[in-house]
């Protein structure tokens, strides 16, 4: 039997998140192993006694714990948000070669599932690596208050919360390539063209075999294709256009403390109401409910135990 699993990479800040995602984990694929990176350090013993209380059954390691080549160097040099994400080919290299994984998702910590992603592992079997478009179709390449497709000029075709892969050589091929570009270009620069880790798999189609682009609209839902996306509920489960089931959502850039707005960013006319959206308002009161169960207010106060570069992007 294949082995699968599902990882994620947060600093401590986010372990309410975390919870939240391997909660939904347990619920649609108790069969799949997850496996966190925490990109952070910590010793206070009441911080490390919240985390393992919920982390039973997970398995989580320290940054330190994967043996980054050059580790200090990004710590100098990176904010927390450019540190996350540049961990995360190092990450995924390390458990496909230490832990027998035969198939491997990547989600962020604030997605959730609402489905199983068997369709995601089926597509690994005759592709190597998985990717997912910010948007899919041409009803989503509209300019909204929330979403304008020139973003992806910017910010890349493909969203990195998500990336699946199979462990073989293709996958490999791009992870260390991958890699190879984060020690000082996976940080937000326009000027040179870099946006984290996620705009170097523009790259991906052109220079790697396996790739596939999965163009399911239950996959990846999030605040920019949601003009093209409509959820609906039937008998406890989520739909997308009334067509296939929601697999996952991407919470990205809600905040609990504007938890009335579908995001928070730093351009006000983009923070809109969740109540503009009636479809996705029980989606959200569900995920904001769900991160105070789990102790969002101790963790979010929680700082990094690095000391990174503080940059408002």
């Amino acid at each position: 039997m294949q082995r699968k699993a599902i990882c994620t990479i947060a600093s401590i800040n986010y372990f309410a998140q975390i919870t939240g995602l391997y909660a939904t984990v347990k619920k649609y694929c108790p069969e799949v192993d997850f496996y966190l990176l925490l990109a952070d350090k910590n010793e206070d013993e009441k911080v490390l006694s919240e985390i393992n209380k919920r982390a039973e059954g997970m398995e989580y390691l320290f940054v330190e714990d994967i043996n980054i080549p050059d580790f200090s160097n990004l710590v100098k040099n990176y904010t927390v948000v450019d540190l996350n994400t540049s961990v995360k080919p190092f990450f995924m290299k390390w458990l496909l070669e230490n832990k027998d994984i035969d198939k491997l998702l990547f989600m962020d910590s604030d997605t959730r599932l609402y489905h199983s992603p068997e369709v995601i592992y089926e597509a690994l079997e005759d592709n190597s690596i998985v990717l997912t478009p910010h948007i899919a179709s041409l009803n989503e390449n509209k300019e909204t208050v929330l979403s304008k497709p020139d973003d992806f000029c910017k910010f890349g075709i493909f969203n990195l919360g998500f990336l699946g892969l199979k462990n073989d050589k293709n996958a490999m091929e791009l992870l260390t390539w991958w890699a190879s570009k984060m020690h000082d270009k996976c940080k937000l620069d326009f000027e040179n063209g870099y946006a984290w880790d996620q705009k170097w798999l523009d790259f991906a189609p052109g220079l790697f075999e396996g790739v596939y682009v999965l163009k399911h609209i239950g996959c990846n839902v999030a605040f920019w294709n949601i003009q093209g996306r409509f959820i609906s509920e039937k008998n406890g489960e989520y739909f997308v256009n009334d067509e296939v089931p929601l697999i996952f959502y991407h919470f990205s850039h809600h905040r609990v403390k504007d938890r009335a707005n579908i995001i928070s960013v730093e351009e006000p006319e983009r923070n809109i109401p969740v109540t503009k959206r009636p479809d996705l308002v029980k989606l959200y009161e569900d995920y904001d409910n769900k991160l105070i169960e789990d102790n969002y207010f101790f963790f979010n106060a929680v700082e990094n135990g690095y000391d990174l570069v503080f940059v408002v992007h």
